[in-house]
């Protein structure tokens, strides 16, 4: 899977896309655009299944991964694998440090299990903008929309 290198992205997205990486199979549950609609169906995303007996509530096991969350890019933007002036600024910008071939080849190695769910991700989910009563956080429900900027 190509990542967008010099694509940047608002923090609150990131830790969307985050999330439905971590848990691929929730990606059902997300008010698809009209365009992504029959690129869901096509990838059969629907039928991924769920690994864990019981899950919480998307929208709390999302509130509860944040710190997590935080605490990695922190520690990604003191390593300059995020552009730490734009994390300060709430966007997810590549920094200038390269990403070592050990790590390149387990990411690689983790999206090729999930392939069709993360060639989504990154191809329908993370060009839908994050504000909105259609954007990305009012489609997955894990983040209040109605407050935010127009």
């Amino acid at each position: 899977m190509k990542y967008h290198v010099g694509q940047h992205y608002q923090e609150d997205t990131f830790r969307i896309l985050d999330f439905y990486l971590l848990f691929p199979f929730l990606l059902k549950n997300v008010r698809m655009t009209k365009s992504s609609r029959s690129s869901f169906a096509e990838l059969r995303l629907r039928k991924l299944s769920e690994p864990y007996q019981k899950i919480p509530d998307s929208r709390r096991l999302f509130r509860q991964l944040e710190s997590v969350q935080s605490e990695a890019y922190r520690h990604l933007a003191a390593a300059n694998v995020i552009n730490l002036d734009s994390y300060k600024n709430g966007q997810i910008f590549l920094g200038d440090q390269e990403i070592s071939i050990a790590l390149t080849r387990e990411i690689q190695s983790a999206n090729e299990k999930e392939s069709a769910a993360v060639k989504f991700i990154l191809e329908q989910l993370a060009i839908i903008p994050l504000y909105g009563p259609d954007g990305l956080k009012a489609r997955t429900g894990l983040m209040e929309f109605r407050y935010d900027p127009s």
